[in-house]
């Protein structure tokens, strides 16, 4: 996320937003920062961004800042019951008209369960706790011995002025609603369960590929001989519905290239992931056309592949 590189910064701008189930377990009296937007270069530095309070008389309250250098200045207070899940969005936008410090803007939305609770709000900001060229780009999720939290399913939003992809005019300054609401939703991991249509690939032992190819320990594994091979992997998941995209993540300790895709009954995606040298890291990401809806039926009859390139 970088965004916020020192509100001396003449013309700069970004928006983002963090998205996330809450669930408060436990919790003593007393207050404290649960999330924070940090930079890599100075880690003792932070800008709050959402607080937590407990006492006998106002109960437990999430603290909703508006003023990022005092937190709990006039803070919005939103009361939770404990191990109940609220799924939070905090949505922020940022620039500076000028190379003047008080000409930095920055603004919040921020929506509970899908109501918002406060929009548009001017967030105060009187002093810079980066210097220039420090950037905004690490969150930092708080403990503390007075509360028990799960953060679950988070979802990061983020775009700046610096970005060739830019979604507003120049010259038009951003609102938190640049980043769009991200309705509540849940991520679910899951595993291959069997071989596909296709095995090209050659297993490291008796194993089936499938299996090998998924062996979190790496004692077992497939290698592609040529370019051209395929293997697919069958997989089984939970009930849903409203399904948005679908993530495969895998790794290579190879040289080569590999090219991932994903097909259901009713649409693909392909994504390659071209490397250099070394070991790599990839993600493949595909998403519903928009006309046919994912069912868990068209999820559990799709398969992953993986190409060898």
């Amino acid at each position: 996320m970088q965004i916020i590189r020192g509100n001396t910064t003449t013309a700069g701008k970004g928006a983002f937003a963090i998205n996330f189930w809450l669930n408060v377990n436990t919790m003593n009296p007393g207050s404290g920062t649960l999330l924070a937007l940090g930079t890599a270069g100075v880690p003792g530095s932070w800008y709050p961004l959402l607080n937590i309070s407990n006492s006998s008389s106002g109960g437990t309250n999430l603290q909703l800042v508006t003023n990022v250098n005092s937190p709990t200045s006039s803070p919005y207070n939103f009361n939770i019951q404990l191990n109940t899940y609220y799924w939070v969005q905090l949505q922020f936008s940022y620039y500076s008209t000028t190379s003047t410090a008080s000409s930095a803007v920055m603004s919040a939305t921020y929506t509970i369960n899908g109501a918002t609770v406060q929009q548009d709000i001017p967030v105060t900001w009187s002093a810079d706790n980066f210097t220039t060229g420090q950037i905004a780009n690490r969150l930092k999720f708080f403990a503390s011995n007075f509360v028990s939290y799960f953060i679950d399913d988070l979802v990061i939003q983020s775009v700046s002025g610096a970005d060739p992809t830019w979604p507003l005019g120049a010259g038009v300054w951003p609102t938190p609603e640049t980043e769009p609401a991200i309705s509540a939703r849940r991520i679910y991991a899951v595993n291959a369960t069997g071989n596909g249509s296709l095995t090209q690939w050659t297993p490291s032992g008796a194993e089936p590929n499938w299996q090998s190819a998924t062996d979190t320990t790496g004692a077992n594994y497939v290698t592609a001989n040529a370019t051209g091979q395929t293997d697919t992997y069958k997989w089984n998941i939970p009930a849903v519905s409203d399904v948005r995209a679908v993530v495969m993540r895998g790794n290579s300790n190879r040289y080569q290239n590999i090219q991932w895709s994903f097909k259901t009954s009713s649409s693909s995606g392909v994504t390659q992931m071209t490397t250099a040298n070394g070991p790599s890291r990839y993600i493949a990401v595909a998403e519903s056309d928009g006309t046919n809806p994912w069912t868990t039926a068209s999820l559990t009859a799709g398969e992953f592949r993986q190409t060898s390139r």
